[in-house]
Order: C-alpha cells, then structure tokens, then sequence
C-alpha cells in the first residue's frame, strides 16, 4: 500500500516546525506582555454551539462527527433514500471545531463566574474546515487568535494595532498595512445610497473594489437592482483618495445626515491620532472606507493586515458587541483579531525572513570509541544539568560521518573527546577550536552560547 495524505492536509518536517516554532514564540511572547492569558478547547464542539453563528454557508463546511453505534436505526428508509442533507442532523451531534471564536464565546459563557473581566486571551490551535483546498487554503489549518471580551474601551483596539505592529516588527516582515474601517460607516454609505434592503449584498460588493474595479462594481449592482442614483452615489464615495484625514473630511461630507457613521468616522481619527503620537516606526494604517468583512460577526471597528502586491490578507478581525447573546449572556462586548499563519509562513519564506540556525541543540559530542561511552554519557549529563542544549552521536563512527551529521542538522558547536579524554570544542560556524579542560570549556561555552 502506497502512504498518501488526506486531501487538504500537510505533514511539517523539523525544519518548517522550527520555522512555526519561531513564529509562535515571538507571538506569545507578545501576547503575554501585553497581559494576554492563554487557553485550549476542545477539537470537537456539539453542533449546537457550532451552529450558532457561522450562516447557513459556512455551516456546511462544518466536519460532522457520525454518531456512535446504530445511528441509522430510528430513521425511516424513504428519508435515506431523499439524500444526506435529510437525516444529517438526526445522525450527527458533534462536530469539529471550525474556528476559534464561538468556541471562545461558548468558554466564556460557560464560565463567566471565574472569569476575571475584561478577559484578554490568546488560543493558538488547529481547526477544519470542508472545503476545496487550494494555495493557502487547507482542510486541517492552525488559528492563532487574541481577543479582548468584556470592554467597549477604544483602548483595546490601539492595544490590538500596537501588537500586531511589535510582532511585525520583530518577524521582519515590512511594508505591510494595517487597514482599518467601521461597519458603522459602511452601513452608514448603505442608507446614503438607499440601498439599506440590500445592506449585506452592497457590504460585500463594496469589499471587492480593489480586486475588480470600479465599473465591475457598478455593473453588478444594476444587475442586482439597486436603484442607479444609489450606483451614482456609490460611485462618488469610491472617487475618494488622500491620505487618512481627506477621506475622513469628505466623506464626512457625504455621511453628515448619519450621525452613527461621524460617530465612527471620528472614533477611526482618534485611533490613529493615539497610534501616531507614539511615533512608532514603520507602522502604516491606512482608514479605508470600503474594507467589509465578517459579516455575520463584527458590529463596529474592522482591521485587516496587507502587504503590497499580495492580495490575500494576512490576518483580520473586528469587534463584536452581541456575540455572547446567543448563550444567553447579554451586553458583553469583544473584539478580536485572527493571524494568518499559513500566510505569515509563506510570506516569510519567500522573502527569506526566517533565522538561518534556529535549531536549539547547541553542542554535539562526537562518539569515536565505544570504550569513552561511560565517559561520554557524564559529559552530556553535565552540559545537560547546566541547562545546554545538547546531544551525543549515537553510533561510533568515523569523525567525518559525525561533522556531516552536525552540518546537516546546523549543530552550532563540536565537542571532540580523544582517547586520552582530552576535549575540543570546535566552533561549526567560524572553524575555531578551544582545548581545554572540561571545566574550563563551560566558562568557555556559557560565554558564547
């Protein structure tokens, strides 16, 4: 039998688990300095709590789990025969976790007596999805989200831009954009255009701007019947350029009957004018006004990261102020941001961004006679003990086939033991070598390492 991988799903070798690693060190680290407490749950979810939010679309991407047992036996013979679609939900009571966010609205209701509000969490685990994989888009995937649940503080969403602006930073990754909106405001553009029977259809032909154009843009909407002075409208609010304050002032203009979008025009200038005081370099945010995304979610302020010439973002969020009201639990207001990690990785490996080294066994001690085994074995416990990342050749064998083995797996230090015991330690990188006693090579060892 021929192995093979189920379809949309991936195995990660040790180099591209360093690589992951790494990316998701610098985020927790992140995470936890800014007061972010970490939590898991489970891979499988009840249906009724993963039906809760996602829309009927969405729902049938949702990895059904087959009851147990007999599972056919109380349905009648005529209803198999009408299709799956029929009996599914008399068969079926779980499901796999789609995403992370009802799963942490469900964590929060469930124990809202321990929690500590506002509640800040981070959850990096994988979840699955049926649907039809292509280039950055998998079955099994992994989600890396943060969420703030319990505040309305505008605070949250400059503590949101300030991390994703560290952790950036401190992947290397330039030129990208963190482009923020309100829905606030698109639904304000909506009832500017009389369009607010059709709000969700304008919303998510108002997102596709940048990837169509404009003139696509207008044509669908009269095939949909959206009345042409409405089209006409729609057309003046896209005609808007400049920087963050012009669009902020002209579509004031257009907005000034609509008190809900100058509410939140003027909420998107004082996030910025808060992030531009602090004179971070090389962040860029850019207020764009046809940004739309979580629909069935978000219920004001919306970012997304971008970085020129790729068109898939690399990650997204938004506040939510009702979503916890589906498990009874009303007036607790979230916002949340999700990374795009496969997307992340990707860009970083393209653009070379990922350490050369970032293997975490420091030294090798070589293995070239069975009788220093003993001897060998109380060095690797030593360096061990001392908290060095460390390992022993396995085998013995000659001296070349043990230096490929080190190469091979970017082993930053050799530790040679001759016959006499008298050590080297050879740096692999810079071709140095210190021979010394073993105590002596620790000072030596600690001091580089």
């Amino acid at each position: 039998m021929k192995p093979t991988l189920a379809n949309g799903t991936r195995d990660f070798g040790p180099r591209e688990m360093d690589n992951r690693k790494y990316i998701f060190s610098i985020m927790r680290k992140t995470f936890e300095k800014y007061g972010f407490v970490n939590i898991e749950t489970p891979a499988i979810e009840n249906n009724s709590t993963l039906n809760k939010k996602y829309g009927s679309e969405a729902s049938q991407l949702i990895f059904k789990i087959i009851n147990s047992g007999n599972f056919l036996s109380k349905i009648k013979i005529e209803d198999i025969n009408k299709g799956y679609k029929n009996i599914i939900d008399n068969i079926t009571k779980k499901g796999m976790r789609y995403d992370l966010t009802i799963p942490l609205i469900r964590y929060i209701v469930m124990n809202s007596n321990k929690i500590i509000f506002p509640f800040k969490r981070y959850q990096i685990q994988n979840v699955w999805r049926s649907d039809r994989p292509q280039k950055n888009r998998y079955k099994e995937f992994c989600q890396c989200d943060i969420d703030i649940v319990g505040s309305k503080s505008k605070v949250c969403e400059i503590e949101i831009i300030l991390i994703i602006s560290e952790i950036f930073h401190n992947l290397k990754i330039k030129n990208y954009k963190i482009i923020i909106n309100n829905k606030k405001i698109l639904e304000s553009i909506s009832r500017y255009m009389k369009g607010s029977i059709k709000e969700n259809l304008i919303f998510i032909t108002i997102d596709k701007v940048h990837k169509i154009g404009i003139k696509k843009i207008l044509k669908f909407l009269e095939k949909k019947e959206i009345p042409l002075l409405g089209i006409k409208k729609l057309k003046n609010i896209f005609r808007i350029k400049g920087d963050n304050f012009k669009k902020k002032n002209i579509l004031s203009k257009y907005l000034k009957k609509y008190k809900i979008g100058i509410n939140s025009l003027n909420e998107i200038n004082e996030i910025i004018k808060y992030i531009n005081n602090l004179k971070i370099k090389n962040i860029n945010i850019e207020f764009d006004h046809t940004l739309s995304r979580g629909l069935t979610y978000y219920t004001d302020f919306i970012f997304e990261i971008k970085i020129t010439n790729i068109k898939e973002s690399l990650g997204g969020g938004g506040r939510y102020n009702n979503l916890t009201n589906i498990f009874g639990l009303n007036n607790i207001s979230g916002i949340g941001f999700s990374f795009g990690i496969d997307r992340i990785y990707n860009f970083m490996k393209e653009m070379n961004l990922f350490p050369h080294n970032n293997n975490n066994i420091k030294i090798m001690i070589t293995n070239l006679n069975k009788k220093l085994l003993n001897f060998l074995i109380k060095i690797l416990f030593k360096l061990r003990k001392i908290n060095i990342a460390s390992e022993l050749y396995l085998n013995t064998n000659k001296l070349k086939k043990q230096l490929i083995y080190a190469n091979k797996k970017k082993i930053n230090y050799i530790m040679l033991i001759k016959e006499d015991k008298s050590i080297i330690l050879k740096n692999m990188t810079t071709g140095e070598q210190y021979k010394n006693t073993f105590n002596n090579l620790i000072k030596t060892v600690k001091k580089m390492i």
